[in-house]
C-alpha cells in the first residue's frame, strides 16, 4: 500500500469531518485526533520522513523463511518470552530482517522503520511516536521493560533510534 495515499485519505477524512461540523453551524473545535490503523505494517523512511518503501502490510509473507528459522532456535524462544510476540512473518522484526538480508542498500538508507500509525503521526505532528500496544506487536519491544529489546535490536541489526519513541496509549 502506498503510504502517501493512506496519508491523503487521513487528511481528507479530517477535512470532511471539519466541513460537516461547519455545515451544521457547529463552532466547536475538536480537542484531539484519534488514529487507528492496521498493525504489523512496515514502512522504511528516510531522514525527511519520506517513504522508501510502500507499506508492507501484515499479510506479506516474504519473511516466512526467516521466521521459521528463528522459531526453531533458543533465541526465538527468548524473544517470544521477552516481547510476548510469537515469531511470525507478519512481525516487524522478521520484515526488517528480510530487508537486511535481501536489500542491503534499502536497509542502509532507512532512517526509521515505522508502521502506518507512526507515519500518520509523523506527518500530522512532526514526531515519531508509537504507543505501547502497537510496539508490543512488533517483535522488537520488551513488554516488561517497556522499551526496545536489546536482543531484538541486535538480531535485526538496527538501533533503538531507528524506531519510534514508545509511549503510553494515553
Amino acid at each position: 500500500q502506498d503510504p502517501e495515499i493512506i496519508f491523503q485519505a487521513c487528511v481528507a477524512s479530517i477535512a470532511r469531518v471539519m466541513a460537516e461540523l461547519a455545515d451544521l453551524g457547529n463552532t466547536l473545535k475538536p480537542l484531539c485526533i484519534a488514529v487507528s490503523s492496521a498493525m504489523h505494517a512496515l514502512i522504511a523512511v528516510d531522514r525527511l520522513g519520506q517513504p522508501l518503501t510502500n507499506c508492507i502490510i501484515w499479510t506479506d509473507r516474504r519473511s516466512e523463511e526467516i521466521a521459521a528459522d528463528l522459531q526453531a532456535t533458543e533465541m526465538g524462544m527468548l524473544l517470544y518470552q521477552q516481547t510476548g510476540t510469537p515469531i511470525h512473518p507478519m512481525s516487524l522484526l522478521c520484515k526488517i530482517m528480510w530487508i537486511k538480508s535481501h536489500d542491503q542498500q534499502l536497509f542502509a538508507q532507512s532512517y526509521k522503520f515505522i508502521g502506518i500509525k507512526e507515519f500518520l503521526f509523523y506527518r500530522l505532528f512532526g514526531v515519531y511516536l508509537v504507543d505501547h500496544s502497537i510496539a508490543s506487536a512488533t517483535g522488537l519491544f520488551d513488554i516488561r521493560q517497556l522499551g526496545w529489546s536489546e536482543v531484538a535490536l541486535r538480531l535485526s541489526g538496527i538501533s533503538a533510534e531507528q524506531l519510534s519513541k514508545p509511549v503510553p496509549v494515553t
